[in-house]
């Protein structure tokens, strides 16, 4: 690890990337990506309270790689330290009697990879900045993260186009788990207190448009025509005034990201040590045969 300064400074994209809120909007199409993993959807039902807690983890996973992009080495380090041990009890075992973990690499790097992939998406539709050459920056500053995250060497693709196909291969083959349906419901309508939900309405065809075809559909979620139109026109508009703002507008309020990345990643190991404790007890916020949350109104799948 680099012990000199921080691993990515002004001039990187990844500088540019986490700075901007813009790339916040692909937020949803990220937790739904990484749950289509059936491992992925039983660790988080099995350990986590879904019900409150699916948001706050993409975050602390932002916070970290923003600390472990912009902070100083050893912040970066004991940042990673703390994660890992905190995930330690993150394990079990899925119906068909398939094992997971969450330090198992090859999780490890669809988590990365969904949060790559899901920068990516949003640049093109949303900005329009990056040529090609930018794209390519962007994925090589990411494999250093993928190694700093402890993804060995020979699972990260080494080039774009390796991503490119890694990830095409990937999507073709999941199968969306009913436990990932039901995860859904919690993504596309998330609870923050003192929040109303009705104003994450907007998120949810933003969400179904950047999804694959087919995992949109396996979602159960769906786009009117006005929708479409809709977000094809926000889409436009992005990409006609965001880049034409002025630098300071366009990183408000993430001028200073790693100032509140600290804040939040810093008592993380005392909140996630909890989860070392294995799968919590049935109740309303798990997944499993006596959960309410089948009896949520509106069925397991939501439509955007």
């Amino acid at each position: 690890m680099n012990t000199v300064g921080p691993l990515f400074g002004p001039g990187s994209v990844t500088w540019d990337v986490l700075r901007q809120p813009i790339y916040l909007v692909g937020g949803m199409r990220a937790l739904l990506l990484q749950i289509a993993e059936p491992k992925i959807a039983a660790g988080v039902a099995e350990h986590s309270d879904v019900v409150n807690e699916l948001f706050p983890r993409l975050q602390h996973t932002i916070d970290l790689m923003v600390i472990v992009g912009l902070g100083e080495p050893d912040e970066a380090q004991t940042a990673l330290h703390r994660v890992h041990r905190a995930h330690l009890g993150v394990h079990g075992t899925l119906a068909d009697g398939a094992p997971y973990h969450a330090h198992d690499p090859e999780l490890k790097l669809w988590v990365l990879a969904t949060l790559i992939d899901t920068v990516l998406v949003v640049e093109e539709r949303y900005l329009g900045e990056f040529d090609e050459e930018a794209r390519c920056r962007y994925y090589q500053e990411s494999r250093q993260v993928a190694r700093l995250f402890g993804i060995p060497e020979t699972l990260i693709p080494p080039d774009l186009d390796s991503f490119r196909a890694y990830m095409s291969q990937r999507l073709a083959g999941l199968e969306i788990s009913d436990t990932a349906r039901q995860l859904c419901n919690y993504v596309v309508r998330p609870r923050f207190r003192f929040v109303p939900s009705f104003l994450f309405a907007p998120l949810r065809p933003v969400a179904a448009d950047l999804l694959p075809p087919r995992l949109r559909a396996a979602y159960g979620l769906s786009l009117t025509s006005r929708q479409r139109r809709l977000v094809r026109r926000w889409q436009a508009v992005s990409r006609a005034v965001v880049p034409r703002l002025p630098q300071w507008v366009r990183t408000f309020p993430l001028l200073h990201p790693l100032v509140g990345a600290r804040d939040r990643l810093g008592p993380l190991a005392a909140g996630l040590r909890s989860h070392n404790r294995g799968p919590t007890t049935p109740s309303a916020s798990r997944l499993d045969g006596t959960s309410r949350l089948r009896d949520r109104p509106g069925g397991p799948v939501s439509r955007p």
